[in-house]
């Protein structure tokens, strides 16, 4: 075949699977919103891999734009892929991953795990049609391949490390993405006018394997203005009570009842003993005497609540349930910050979580930040 032709062909198979028709496992390549450029698809048997080209805005907001190419599913579900994304492209936001999604309309609820540009790996997810976006960013950057797990209602992100394991990363969401739903591979240029293209290789559809028995806890990090969160540490052991420093550049936290401190960028934790302990000075958090909580209570029914450092805040966890021995048990929390004066709350994170969620000070000395710990769900 010449050189002319074999573009021609390789020109129509292209357009073709951007409209319809098998693409390798999945059904059809599509656009989810506004883009300026179709989606552009192919499978390559050969390296068995997946091409996919699009534009798009961002997977963001209220509304999305991106490519999408997908298949339908039902009941619990995992999608991995190694995901590579080209050097050197203007917008270090541009992003591909993997995706479940209700729908195919711009402000679906949806839940994906995307390795950005730069490098930023992240769980996003919409709860509601309609609803905002927000993103738990995974402490490990541009990892070998990611994997969406979908079990019952939650969904869980695991990464796999240097070795080729898939490992949990603490990011996880309850998501109820009912009946019918759409999962395949995404890719968003971050950028109306620009076209982006990704390559997805080792792409695998099943069904997730029987938990861990021990689950994976994290102590992750939420902003009171962002809907962005961060996990700084996760282990398959109890993690519970944690604190900010008074310096702020650290975490001091208990796993199996030992003390540890978290230096904040580092990868790791170090043992605290008696000698060492000063390193773990809390900053200053105890409720004042003068302080009134009704107007704060009356939100609902708050457990463990810690003033800011500027005592003009209170943060506590929501938990539909009784508790034992006045903490609450293991099942679905929100994290809330509100007024003491009285007012709306707002939030600031929901995961699933169980006793020890807050340490004695989860504020950051700025009151820019609030740590807590979530876990696996069970």
């Amino acid at each position: 075949m010449d050189r002319g032709r074999s573009l021609i062909l390789s020109s129509l198979l292209m357009a073709g699977a951007a409209h319809g028709g098998g693409i390798g496992a999945f059904t059809q390549a599509s656009d989810v919103g506004a883009v300026n450029r179709p989606v552009e698809a192919r499978f390559e048997s050969l390296p068995g891999a997946y091409v996919i080209g699009a534009g798009g805005e961002n997977v963001w907001g209220a509304r999305d734009a991106f490519g999408f190419l997908w298949k339908t599913a039902k009941g619990d579900l995992t999608l991995a892929a190694r995901v590579e994304l080209p050097a050197g492209g203007a917008q270090e936001h541009r992003k591909a991953g993997v995706m479940f999604r209700q729908s195919l309309a711009p402000d679906s609820a949806y839940v994906d795990v995307v390795v950005h540009g730069n490098g930023l790996t992240s769980l996003q997810y919409r709860v509601v049609a309609g609803g905002e976006t927000r993103e738990i960013q995974c402490a490990l950057q541009a990892p070998a391949a990611v994997r969406l797990e979908k079990r019952g209602e939650y969904v869980q992100v695991g990464l796999q490390n240097a070795v080729g394991a898939y490992e949990p990363s603490g990011c996880a969401i309850r998501v109820a993405l009912k009946g019918t739903f759409y999962a395949g591979l995404v890719v968003c240029a971050h950028d109306a006018n620009a076209f982006e293209t990704a390559t997805f290789k080792h792409v695998g559809l099943g069904k997730p394997a029987e938990r861990p028995e021990l689950p994976t806890y994290a102590i992750e990090v939420a902003a009171p203005d962002s809907p962005s969160r961060r996990v700084l540490y996760h282990w398959n052991s109890k993690l519970e009570s944690p604190s900010f420093t008074a310096s702020g550049d650290a975490i001091c936290f208990r796993s199996d009842g030992r003390l540890q401190r978290l230096q904040i960028g580092r990868d790791e934790p170090v043992d605290i003993d008696a000698g060492s302990a000063a390193s773990c000075a809390i900053a200053p958090g105890a409720m004042p005497a003068e302080v009134r909580l009704d107007g704060f209570l009356r939100n609902g029914p708050a457990w463990l609540p810690r003033i800011s450092p500027d005592r003009v805040h209170v943060a506590s966890v929501y938990f539909k349930g009784r508790g034992r021995d006045g903490r609450p048990e293991a099942g679905d929390y929100l994290l809330r910050i509100a007024p003491l004066a009285g007012g709306a709350p707002v939030e600031l994170a929901r995961f699933y979580g169980e006793g020890g969620v807050l340490g004695a000070q989860p504020w950051s000395p700025d009151g820019r930040q609030v740590v807590f710990v979530s876990r696996e769900p069970e």
